[in-house]
């Protein structure tokens, strides 16, 4: 069963962590995310590898109210300052993290590289999208 744990652990779980936490960050800031992810990894792993042994040997089962308390603390922590996404759209879920203007500016800019809208010489909050069927004041189709 070992044996069999490992093997799907290996296959779904060790490269889910490195995606999501690429997935979940913005391109601009991508690279020293996973930096910082790789960093925290292997400060955990060396705390496991040299200092669990000799805290183990010093104290004992008491060792383990140290991981109690702080698996309560991170509890306490998600609880408190984590966003719950869970069956929101990827907009619903932008505006929670970055705000309406964000995700207002974000669509206007998507807009203008696809073609759909020909800003001119207007400020973002005046420009709006235009419908197929007719033409708003502000904006061009681009024929």
């Amino acid at each position: 069963m070992m044996f069999l744990y490992s093997f799907f652990y290996n296959l779904a779980l060790s490269p889910l962590i490195v995606s999501y936490t690429v997935e979940i960050l913005p391109f601009a800031i991508r690279a020293k995310g996973f930096t910082l992810f790789n960093f925290a990894i292997s400060l955990s792993l060396i705390l496991n590898q040299y200092v669990n042994p000799i805290a183990f040997k010093a104290l004992g089962w008491k060792y383990f109210l140290v991981y109690v308390s702080w698996v309560f603390f991170e509890l306490v922590f998600c609880y408190l300052f984590i966003i719950e996404t869970k069956n929101r759209s990827l907009e619903e879920t932008a505006v929670l993290f970055d705000g309406n203007d964000a995700v207002k500016t974000l669509a206007e800019k998507a807009a203008l590289q696809a073609g759909i809208l020909k800003q001119d010489n207007r400020r973002p909050e005046e420009i709006s999208v235009a419908k197929p069927s007719s033409e708003k004041e502000g904006v061009q189709r681009i024929n």
